[in-house]
């Protein structure tokens, strides 16, 4: 059965493991987010970003948010930072990426980013590591006035069918062990109210088509991530659902089939908020 012992210590560890940590799959994701998103971002800061500005994406990856965005903001400054040690070989003149785990303080003074960017990685730590810790420090380094954005993925996707919901209910048990809530992106707007730092908070919703056949292109980018995250954990899913990895395997390939039938939907989220300004007390 399913260790709740033994994945306490493996919480010492980031969610993937720098062996594991596929960077195909997580460019892919980019490319992902940029077809249901049409654009990198959300908040009002095009005319910033023309201007100049200082920008912080924090939980990184392999920087290729940063790396376009800087490519297409050259006047602006971009900082991504990042757990593990996954950033380009070749990095732009104005991007700098930092490796540094995210439950420390953030090595930046108060106020130093126009726009702090997170993307798809809440579940990499619990909820009151992100609430006590990650997010407060994210809003501490934002100027006032600036924003902060999070886009994240639900955990359970909308039609799913009985072998895709077996699966994802699989990942809502292991996630629940880990304290970290997968199904989060319907509460970010909330968490990013109660910091009580933060105003003009707009939550957007996106829905995307999970499968090949009639999803196209996107829709088996999309199904073919989803298979791809679960086969990183096949080991502790398999143990949550007491079935063998021959066994997952099999259900991973039913799911293929089971969301065409199905017309199942991956639903995600993006939140931005301005930040305060600062009263001034004479």
């Amino acid at each position: 059965m399913f260790s709740l012992q033994q994945q306490h210590q493996d919480d010492n560890d980031s969610h993937y493991s720098t062996e594991h940590k596929n960077t195909n799959f997580l460019n892919t994701q980019h490319d992902l987010f940029r077809y249901i998103w049409k654009k990198d971002y959300s908040a009002p800061i095009t005319e910033m970003l023309e201007n100049g500005a200082k920008v912080l994406d924090v939980g990184c990856g392999t920087g290729t948010w940063v790396t376009e965005m800087s490519k297409n903001y050259t006047s602006s400054n971009f900082v991504g930072i990042d757990i593990l040690h996954l950033f380009p070989k070749d990095v732009t003149t104005n991007s700098t990426f930092i490796q540094r785990d995210l439950l420390e303080p953030l090595p930046f003074e108060d106020n130093s980013f126009d726009y702090v960017h997170c993307r798809n990685a809440l579940m990499e730590y619990n909820t009151l590591q992100w609430t006590e810790k990650i997010i407060p420090e994210m809003v501490r380094v934002t100027k006032p006035l600036g924003f902060v954005e999070h886009c994240e993925v639900d955990e359970h996707h909308v039609n799913e069918g009985p072998i895709l919901r077996e699966i994802t209910d699989a990942i809502a048990r292991y996630n629940a062990h880990r304290n970290v809530n997968g199904m989060i992106g319907e509460k970010l707007d909330e968490i990013l109210l109660e910091t009580g730092q933060l105003f003009n908070i707009h939550h957007q919703q996106k829905y995307s088509p999970l499968g090949s056949g009639w999803g196209g292109e996107y829709g088996k980018l999309a199904i073919d991530i989803f298979t791809e995250k679960c086969l990183f954990l096949k080991d502790k899913l398999s143990e949550v659902m007491n079935i063998t990895t021959e066994e997952f395997d099999s259900k991973i390939e039913k799911c293929y089939i089971e969301a065409e039938s199905t017309r199942t939907y991956l639903k995600s989220h993006r939140v931005y908020a301005q930040k305060l300004e600062e009263k001034k007390i004479f």
